[in-house]
């Protein structure tokens, strides 16, 4: 117990340890408890801690309780029921004495009661206090009431569980987190939370995989058993899919969830445990039993936590850095709290002999880890500073109530009219800031208007936590706008970011060449920079020897670009003295130098990727950060090296020099161009020169990646507004130092064409050290003796381009610029950076990798390490003034490229104090959180949790039997259908004129499809009926011709005559079948076509019935001789004819063919057809001509064996036997095809039957015409007769 006397009382109850037991047998007394049966929960110290605080603080304000004195009885419940009566009976006694409600002095004058903690034992100490109506501040979860139990005398000091699960349900919403687990302790609280949440987090879409309870354990028999079921829950936790778990519990459950990763029966799961994202409710606090001080944390890396809202009340801090044994009267928690939590012994005065480490009271409450012990005040200690104060709040609105009345505000002994029940009319809506500046307020319910805090749990490799406050569950905001959260702020397991250190292969790994130059400053966030100072000239690589050898030649420093990192440098520095815009935040750099070299651009950005230490991209396992921006150049080409592998990662890159070239729809996203447009300097460069009239000039540009698209985009633009060009010459790249020949060869080459030209201006487009190959224009015209038409030139200088120069190009003369024109970035001259720049000192800079050579290279001097190599030089003395140095070698005034730099710097610290501030600060969350960002990553990977992979675009989900609704199987879209979303419930169809594509993803058009005359199938069809016209044309006229004789003059000329004739025509009748359908072609397709056909099968017809009349009328007395005759033979053509004319008058008149879209037969495409009207016409008409073929072949059949020298019977009934089969064979091929196909088929029936006929019928007799004519006379028709 812990006990400070005062006039009035507060009463508590509180959880900071318990027995572990054997379970009472009823046989015999229950034997007593041993302290070393005691296990402590060090973290919990801090709620007794919190109440002392809160009530030294109220006795030392004379304007709460005037005159009055708090004091507080402290009692531990040891989380069970027996030990929770005893003390809420104990505070209801006296001190000395044990007996319930003996109230005869003034001794006990008990106001009100702080506890528990937890919710079972706010429900035990509820149901003696209800008797005496004292009331009750709770400052943990709620207790489960029933009906009997009256809710007045308690009062909940932290948010309503109502808000809590809402927050919950909205945070799992946004992040479309569908498939979770949950895990709850198996008690009443744990239970109402399940109960709860089940039906409500069903009802918006989210499932469960698992629904666990943590058992608990109150004996020794039991844990056995605990152990037991938590393995089973470990391995269900662990080996799920869903990657978010839902855990609910006491204050001191975390202590029981870190068992969960020690229990797995299998080797695997527990040496590789599949992270996850936890998410908390607010009654768990991070804390362990002492056993469990070194036991690792990891897992939980990431969680996001709900926390009550509080701050840290000024001097709780100090307050509890003084509290040790030794200092602290009546605190009977302190010993056994500080033997466990520092694993030492007090003395004690009664012992003769002491075991252990002895506690010497001296140590530090700071150095506890996290999960033992805080100094900082936490969520459930701010509810018991908040509930004491409520209560003396309560305790000044009662007195100032009695002093109203004329009643002196006396002890409660000694005014028998203040009782404690009177207390509650004051303690509801009583309202008071305190000293931490919050407004607490308890409403007419009980309750405290509380909000909800939602932190990120950042834990260290030393087990130490980290809070990071990411957003907030506001009780007042309207409906489905309670949630505000900063995403970016949430630091993820790096299980869900692929960073997990553990496992890293153990393979080996060879350091890469090291990078000789690099400026290191430690801060909270990093600003990289990636900048050429220093050239290196290195072989070629053969490949035949390892990289590293060849790496380390000699390097030439250019000094006038040192002033680019020191702008940088100086920037950070400024920011840093400047609170306004990085509050509590210290700004860092890491500057690498690129040696104007793609391969150590490469390098730095892949190194900016890693530890400083160990050259590994993306190996994060320390507290050491990304960089959160890039600032790079001054080349283009170092920004199109950096930018392929830092935009990966999505970092930021402020670029200070020209652009690169590069795709702007991924690369281009993450990158700040900080040099003014090019287009924008062009424009600038044609204004001048048509403002001189410079209209002849030679342009000279540095090869380099860009250089084609600027000759061949840029330079047009000149020539369109007026200006020629005498030349177009590049400057040569050096790439390594074996090509220096070559390069000097192509640069003789260029300068005397340059001086040798008649223009006066040359434009010089280059880069940042374009000027050190300018430079040797004067030295190539003297040692070459290139003869030049003029020396002078006015040189046109872009603003890429700066005064630079190797060290030997130091003294060499440049007078030949004089007069030049130069454009350049706008730049201020800071007096500060001066001022910088003059106490730059290399002893001093020791992370400075940068300035021992530029400081050798300025000075003409070498540092002690070096003199061996500059034996009689001058020795550096450090001392040396860069004021001193020419402006040849060094400026002091900041360039325009060093500005640039400097502008980068301060652009994204801005950048960051508006997000910070959009955040916070308009939000209403800047409540004393310290600006944090531990782990700040320019683009996170976001954890998903899902009970299987989302259907993709193409398919459609189907609920799995016996499974939850969340769960799916996928299934392809029919086909014709699409699904263009991820995990819809159906696929929809494409609209009639679109079909699916071949993912049945997007509907695409559909093509226009008909039987065109261009197409091969087309022209092979009208080639093939123009050749068979042509040749029935031909029998035709071979039967004109051959009138009169015998083999024509047989079976009736006339009728062959219009039988050649319909043949003509039926072969043309294709023509009107090909092409697109109108509405004239539609009308006469069919109709022609069944007339024409009519015709010539009623005159096969007709000439076959003739023929067997003829030898019927032969016989004596025969009655058919009047049947016999031309007469006979016309009347049945024209009464066939007729009657298909009708047929086919019949249909025009009722149902005519019409244009038509047929939009389903084929998929992809829309047919362009002829739509028959009536499908019973077409076969009527189709069906005629067989009756007529049908009988045709039958007469024919009939008469084959008639003598006649030229019967035509034979050859009539082979020509229909083809016909009949032609067309039967049509039918079923007509309905089993599609699209222009159905067409072709008919085309190829009309002109097969057709070819029949006249193949069959006319051709024996153009043979006999044309090749036997002996066989076509009159006598050898006698004589066959004979």
């Amino acid at each position: 117990m812990y006990h400070q006397p005062g006039e009035f009382l507060i009463g508590g109850i509180v959880f900071h340890g318990g027995f572990i037991s054997s379970p009472a047998t009823f046989t015999e007394e229950p034997p007593a408890a041993l302290p070393e049966e005691l296990v402590v929960v060090p973290k919990l110290y801090q709620h007794i801690v919190a109440l002392a605080f809160a009530v030294k603080e109220i006795n030392e304000d004379p304007h709460i309780l005037p005159n009055v004195t708090f004091g507080f009885h402290l009692y531990d419940s040891y989380n069970n029921a027996r030990s929770t009566y005893l003390a809420t009976l104990l505070l209801l006694s006296r001190v000395e004495k044990f007996v319930p409600n003996y109230i005869c002095d003034a001794e006990n004058s008990l106001t009100g009661v702080i506890g528990g903690l937890d919710s079972e034992n706010s429900f035990y100490v509820a149901t003696v206090l209800d008797i005496y109506k004292i009331p009750q501040l709770i400052y943990g979860s709620a207790p489960v009431m029933n009906d009997k139990c009256p809710g007045l005398p308690f009062y909940q000091m932290a948010a309503s569980e109502a808000l809590q699960y809402e927050g919950i349900l909205s945070l799992l919403l946004h992040f479309r987190w569908t498939w979770i687990g949950v895990i709850a302790t198996d008690n009443d609280n744990g239970e109402r939370f399940l109960q709860t949440i089940s039906p409500m987090f069903t009802k918006n879409g989210i499932c469960f995989a698992f629904l666990e309870r943590i058992p608990n354990f109150g004996f020794i028999s039991e844990i056995s058993d605990m152990l037991r079921q938590g393995a089973t829950i470990s391995q269900k936790v662990f080996i799920s899919k869903a990657n978010v778990v839902l855990a609910s519990g006491e204050s001191y459950s975390m202590a029981t969830f870190r068992w969960l990763p020690n229990l797995s029966e299998h080797d695997d799961i527990k040496n590789n445990v599949k992270s996850k994202v936890w998410i908390i409710s607010a009654q768990v606090e991070f804390a362990s039993f002492v056993f469990q001080r070194n036991w690792d944390a990891g897992i939980f890396g990431g969680a996001i936590s709900f926390e009550i809202h509080f701050r840290n009340p000024p001097g709780f801090h100090q307050y509890v850095l003084h509290r040790n044994p030794s200092s602290t009267d009546g605190d009977g928690f302190i010993r056994e709290f500080w033997q466990q939590a520092f694993e030492c012994v007090l003395p004690d005065i009664t012992a003769d002999k002491v075991e252990g480490n002895i506690c010497t009271g001296e140590e530090k409450l700071e150095n506890l880890p996290g999960s033992l012990f805080e100094v900082s005040m936490t969520d459930h200690s701010y509810s018991i500073y908040s509930a004491a104060y409520a209560m003396a709040h309560a305790l000044h609105a009662m007195s100032s109530r009695l002093r109203h009345r004329g009643m002196a505000f006396r002890v409660r002994g000694k005014n028998p009219n203040q009782q404690s029940w009177q207390l509650h009319n004051f303690l509801r809506n009583i309202s008071f800031n305190n000293t931490a500046g919050d407004v607490v307020f308890i409403n007419q319910n009980g309750e405290a208007a509380s909000s909800l805090d939602i932190v990120n749990w950042i834990i260290c490799t030393n087990q130490s936590l980290h809070r990071v406050r990411v957003g907030r569950i506001d009780p007042q905001a309207p409906p489905n706008q309670s949630l505000l959260l900063d995403e970016d702020a949430i630091t993820w397991h790096s299980w869900f970011n692929q960073g997990m250190c553990k496992f890293l292969p153990q393979c080996s790994i060879r350091e890469p060449v090291p990078i000789l130059h690099k400026y290191y400053q430690s801060g909270d966030l990093i600003i990289a920079g990636i900048i050429s100072q220093i050239y290196i000239f290195s072989d070629t690589l053969s490949f035949e020897k390892q990289p590293s050898q060849e790496f380390s030649d000699d390097h030439m420093v250019l000094t006038h670009l040192y002033q680019h990192i020191l702008a940088l440098a100086f920037a950070v520095k400024e920011i840093n003295e400047t609170p306004q815009i990085l509050p509590n935040v210290t700004l860092g750099f890491h500057i690498y130098n690129s040696h104007f070299s793609a391969s150590w651009t490469y390098e730095a950005s892949m190194e900016l990727l890693s530890r400083r230490a160990k050259a590994i991209p993306n190996y994060k396992c320390d507290a050491e950060s990304t960089p959160i921006a890039v600032i790079g150049g001054p080349n283009s080409n170092v920004c199109l090296h950096m930018t392929p592998i830092l935009s990966t990662y999505k970092i930021p890159q402020l670029i200070y020099g020209s652009s690169p070239v590069m795709n702007k729809e991924s690369q281009g996203v993450f990158f700040y161009q900080m040099f003014p447009n090019g287009d924008h300097q062009y424009r600038g460069i044609i204004k001048l020169l048509l403002h001189f009239q410079w209209t002849w000039i030679g342009v000279v540009s540095q090869v380099r990646e860009n250089t084609e698209g600027f000759i061949e985009n840029v330079l047009p633009v000149f020539s369109q507004s007026g200006i020629c060009f005498d030349f177009i010459e590049t400057f040569p790249k050096l790439t390594s130092s074996s090509g220096i020949t070559d390069m000097v060869g192509e640069g003789f080459h260029a300068i005397s064409v340059i001086m040798g030209s008649t223009t006066n201006v040359v434009v010089v487009h280059g880069e940042i050290h374009s000027m050190m190959a300018l430079k040797m224009v004067p030295q190539v015209l003297n040692f070459e003796h290139i003869p030049v038409r003029t020396k002078s030139k006015i040189w046109f200088l872009t603003a890429q381009m700066d005064i630079t120069s190797f060290p030997f190009q130091r003294y060499w003369d440049i007078s030949f610029l004089h007069g030049s024109l130069s454009l350049s970035i706008h730049s201020v001259d800071l007096l500060a950076f001066q001022k910088f720049l003059q106490i730059k000192n290399p002893s001093t800079e020791k992370e400075d990798g940068f300035i021992k050579d530029f400081w050798e290279e300025s000075f003409n001097c070498s540092f002690s390490s070096s003199v061996a190599d500059n034996i009689g030089g001058q020795i550096c003395t450090g001392e040396e003034k860069m004021e001193t140095l020419p402006v040849s070698v060094f400026e002091m005034r900041m360039t325009a490229h060093s500005y640039t730099i400097y502008n980068a710097v301060y652009a994204v610290a801005h950048a960051l104090h508006i997000r910070h501030s959009s955040l916070f600060k308009h939000r209403g969350m800047a409540e004393g959180v310290r600006w944090e960002l531990p782990n700040p990553q320019p683009w996170q990977t976001r954890p998903i949790s899902i009970c299987n992979d989302h259907c993709s675009s193409g398919y459609s989900r189907t609920k799995k039997e016996g499974k939850p609704f969340c769960c799916y199987d996928c299934f392809t879209c029919p086909e014709g259908k699409i699904s263009n979303q991820k995990d819809m419930d159906d696929c929809f169809q494409c609209p009639e004129d679109q079909y699916p594509n071949l993912g049945q993803v997007i509907c695409l058009p559909k093509d226009i499809s008909f039987l065109f005359y261009d197409e091969p199938l087309g022209i092979s069809l009208v080639t093939l009926a123009l050749l068979l016209t042509f040749t029935t044309a031909l029998v035709l006229r071979i039967f004109i011709k051959h009138k009169d004789t015998p083999i024509v003059k047989a079976n009736n000329q006339t009728l062959t005559y219009v039988l050649l004739l319909a043949l003509v025509l039926s072969f043309l009748c294709p023509l009107l079948f090909i092409g697109q359908p109108t509405k004239i072609t539609c009308l006469l397709q069919q109709t022609a076509f069944g007339v024409i056909f009519s015709v010539a099968v009623s005159c096969i017809l007709a000439k076959t019935t003739i023929v067997v009349l003829a030898f019927m009328a032969t016989k004596p007395g025969s009655r058919m001789r009047r049947w016999v005759g031309k007469q006979q033979a016309t009347s049945i053509v024209l009464f066939c004819s007729l009657i298909q004319a009708i047929i086919c008058s019949v249909w025009l008149a009722t149902s005519p063919p019409f244009p038509d879209l047929d939009m389903h037969s084929v998929t992809k495409e829309i047919v362009l057809e002829c739509n028959e009207g009536s499908v019973t016409m077409f076969y009527s008409v189709l069906g005629f001509m067989g009756l007529l073929a049908i009988v045709s072949f039958t007469v024919a059949f009939l008469a084959r064996k008639l003598p006649d020298s030229f019967n035509e019977a034979k050859f009539i009934t082979f020509s229909m036997l083809v016909f009949c089969i032609v067309w039967l064979s049509f039918v079923p091929t007509y309905l089993s095809t599609k699209g222009k196909y159905m067409v072709a088929v008919e085309i190829f029936s009309i002109l097969a039957s057709s070819f029949g006929l006249l193949g069959c019928i006319f051709f024996p007799k153009c043979y006999i015409i044309l090749v036997r004519p002996e066989l076509n006379s009159r006598g050898q028709l006698i004589i066959r007769k004979s």
